[in-house]
């Protein structure tokens, strides 16, 4: 170092080019791959948030399906009410169950696992079977709106235990359902 330069300053050019050196190898180099980072989190958090929107949507609709019938004693006006709300509500618990089935492939990023992500998926599959079946309102009602278990979501019984009908589908454990 010259002479005229005191030891503390020799000190501050070293510091000064090292923070230099650091900022423009981490501008270069790590901030692209710190925003691809976080742009493949956000977007795994999003497919979580999506998910539990829709899932919850679908039970509160049928809850609401299966809590507010339309009795005959009522008057035109409120049976007429009830009526549009039953539909709108039909209309919901249909869209959020295609939106399950239609996005089910992000779940298997958004999850960890191996459990969790399958649970989610055939979740969503069966959820919208059972909506789109030919069966009755109140047999979909039963299967699909209780919130301690949703459609099958334990995945404990055969499906054959939850609504009674043999045919509905094979055991939930095994994921192949046959509803058709």
């Amino acid at each position: 170092m010259p002479d005229w330069m005191p030891l503390w300053g020799t000190t501050v050019l070293i510091a000064l080019g090292t923070s230099l050196l650091t900022s423009i190898v981490a501008g270069r180099y790590l901030s692209p791959l710190l925003e691809v980072r976080n742009r493949r989190f956000q977007a795994k958090m999003l497919a979580r948030e999506k998910f539990q929107e829709n899932m919850l949507d679908t039970l509160s609709a049928g809850m609401h399906l299966r809590a507010v019938p339309v009795a005959p004693a009522a008057s035109d006006t409120v049976r007429t009410a009830l009526l549009a709300e039953a539909a709108r509500w039909s209309a919901q618990v249909d869209e959020t169950t295609k939106y399950l089935t239609d996005h089910a492939v992000q779940l298997l990023v958004a999850y960890r696992g191996s459990r969790l992500p399958e649970l989610a998926v055939r979740y969503s599959g069966t959820a919208r079977a059972a909506w789109i079946s030919d069966r009755s309102k109140d047999r979909k009602l039963q299967s699909g709106a209780q919130p301690s278990a949703g459609p099958f979501l334990d995945g404990t019984r055969t499906a054959t235990d939850r609504t009674g009908d043999a045919g509905a589908c094979e055991h939930v454990k095994t994921g192949r359902t046959n509803w058709f």
